[in-house]
């Protein structure tokens, strides 16, 4: 009893201290959480924020980005070799939003199935998204669909938004023109000729008249363009030196401004002539060294320094108004072509000796004036909105841009930079839809290749051909690629592919 009692009084002694302990365990206990709620709200916090921790440098630093957008709409995104899961990726103006990168170079690669990959390095930086908007994927394969009957065609020329398409063949004894319609896949033949050619090389182009009823077959004889009229529905064919006599008639064109109206170049004056009334020809201005249209206006290039004027359609050269205030240094006696997108941007190309290009750009803040921006150039075009002048020669590609371009990659207003060099002839050169590719050939392989020159330039084959083609034609208002293929056949393939609902 007495030993019980000693225990007993032992515990009542040490009751206070346990209990004592008690209550700060469970206050200790009940800190730390707080403390670890508190702790853990901040780091997610961060996270959402965009806050990553550097264990290099032991600290947090603020996230970076990359922002997809690219056809198809439906694909893969692996960032330095790893697959994202589908619920890392954010939708954001279409695209693909890769959020939570820490800043630094990392390899970014889009793929789908069926389709070439595309990949390059992208420099991640803090707080900002880099940003990919012309992704273009090209497929592993391509159906082609051959136009019957297309057999010795070497040009092809589409009806701007029908569904006719102009085929020239050519055969060892003469010259035939047939014309092909899409929606019934039939074809009829509309001229043939022995004594008159096609120089597949020219710089003139077969002309769709506004209605699509009458065509401008621009042949040869003897060495000399011989324009020919053919009205499709009757067959009817009119040789344009049997309504005008020249020695030279060449840039026949339709007047968009008058119904069946032409205009053309002859002995260096600029000429219009209507079909439908009695045929008589109007002399609108003279020493002209090449002219272009534009709008509402008809512009010329003088003979004798090659600045550039212009004039309404529908109205006398009396109106004639300045646009460039000097020419371009050194003109040449050199036949030229004229390309204008509107009256601040315009080129001029010589058409022999040194084939200078020369680039008149007059720009919100500053008119740049003519440059020349290079010697032997075979071909330019305008992108569609004017910021961009595609240039090239049989194994280079260059750009000159005639705007700043704030979107990215950003370029500089009035510069030129090389989208590529090759050592073998380079081909059909254009621009893609998005004007931020080029279609060519090399030989047989057709390729394109981005202006993006982030890290490098992807060059993506999309088809090899079973012989060199003499012509790749764009008719990107149907998504579809023709190739006119010199003794085989024209085919075409559907590109770039069609996107349904979701990019699917």
């Amino acid at each position: 009893m007495a030993r019980f009692s000693l225990v007993g009084a032992i515990s009542m002694c040490y009751a206070p201290l346990i209990m004592l302990s008690y209550h700060h365990f469970r206050r200790l206990l009940f800190w730390t959480f707080v403390l670890g709620f508190f702790m853990t709200a901040s780091l997610v916090l961060f996270f959402a924020f965009g806050y990553r921790f550097n264990f290099d440098r032991g600290i947090f630093v603020y996230s970076g980005s990359v922002t997809v957008k690219s056809i198809p709409e439906n694909v893969s995104i692996t960032v330095d070799g790893e697959l994202l899961p589908t619920q890392r990726l954010g939708i954001l103006n279409n695209s693909i939003h890769v959020a939570g990168l820490m800043p630094g170079e990392h390899f970014i690669e889009v793929s789908a199935p069926g389709y070439r990959s595309w990949g390059k390095k992208a420099i991640v930086q803090s707080g900002r998204s880099t940003e990919f908007w012309n992704v273009l994927l090209t497929e592993e394969s391509y159906a082609f669909e051959t136009i019957a009957g297309s057999t010795g065609s070497v040009k092809a020329f589409p009806e701007p938004g029908g569904t006719l398409i102009v085929l020239v063949k050519r055969s060892e004894s003469s010259t035939s023109i047939v014309v092909y319609d899409r929606d019934t896949k039939t074809s009829h033949e509309v001229f043939a000729s022995a004594s008159y050619g096609f120089d597949p090389a020219s710089y003139e182009n077969i002309e769709w008249s506004p209605d699509g009823k009458r065509l401008i077959l621009p042949l040869t004889s003897d060495g000399k363009i011989e324009p020919m009229i053919v009205t499709l529905e009757t067959g009817e064919t009119t040789l344009l030196r049997d309504l005008w006599r020249a020695t030279r008639i060449m840039g026949v064109r339709w007047d968009p401004g008058e119904r069946y109206t032409l205009l053309f170049l002859a002995d260096d004056n600029l000429y219009r002539l209507n079909l439908e009334s009695d045929r008589s020809t109007e002399l609108l201005v003279g020493k002209v060294k090449a002219y272009d249209i534009s709008g509402s206006f008809i512009y010329i290039a003088r003979l004798e320094d090659g600045s550039v004027l212009r004039f309404r359609q529908g109205t006398l050269a009396e109106t004639l108004t300045q646009v460039t205030l000097s020419p371009p240094a050194s003109p040449s006696e050199t036949p030229a072509s004229l390309i204008v997108y509107d009256n601040d941007r315009l080129a001029l190309l010589e058409r022999g000796g040194e084939r200078r290009l020369f680039v008149y750009n007059a720009a919100s803040k500053k008119n740049y004036g003519f440059q020349e921006l290079g010697s032997n150039v075979s071909g330019v075009q305008f992108s569609n909105d004017g910021k961009k002048l595609l240039f090239f020669s049989k194994n280079e590609m260059d750009v000159y841009f005639t705007r700043a371009w704030e979107v990215q990659p950003e370029r500089q207003e009035n510069s030129t930079a090389q989208i590529a060099r090759f050592s073998d002839p380079i081909d059909n050169i254009q621009w893609t839809e998005d004007y931020e590719h080029v279609l060519f050939n090399r030989g047989k392989d057709v390729k394109m290749i981005e202006l993006d020159n982030r890290d490098r330039r992807v060059i993506s084959d999309i088809v090899t051909l079973s012989v060199v083609p003499t012509q790749i034609v764009p008719l990107f208002s149907d998504n579809l690629l023709f190739f006119v293929q010199p003794g085989i056949d024209t085919a075409s393939i559907i590109f770039p592919a069609t996107q349904g609902l979701f990019g699917l």
